[in-house]
């Protein structure tokens, strides 16, 4: 799993983190749902939700063709298939 940005931006994870992943060309991430969550979670009623329909839609595939999805929890990670399986809720 890699650290993509840690649980101190609270709230304001997707804010900061969804232009990113577009521009890091994640799969999923639609430059229309970066623009909804660039106005942050005081002015978007439909924050929260954008941010699910990207945490649920991204995916990165690396240069040796492993894939890679968003887990938020707290904090934001990129972790493989397998990773997310062994995850312990």
């Amino acid at each position: 799993m890699e650290l993509l940005c840690d649980s101190h931006h609270g709230q304001f994870i997707p804010q900061i983190m969804a232009r990113r992943l577009h521009d890091a060309d994640w799969f999923g991430v639609e430059i229309e749902k970066v623009i909804e969550l660039d106005a942050g979670p005081y002015y978007n009623e439909w924050y929260w939700d954008t941010w699910n329909d990207i945490l649920n839609s991204a995916v990165y595939t690396d240069e040796n063709g492993q894939k890679w999805y968003l887990h938020h929890d707290g904090d934001l990670f990129a972790a493989t298939e397998t990773e997310l399986e062994n995850l312990d809720f």
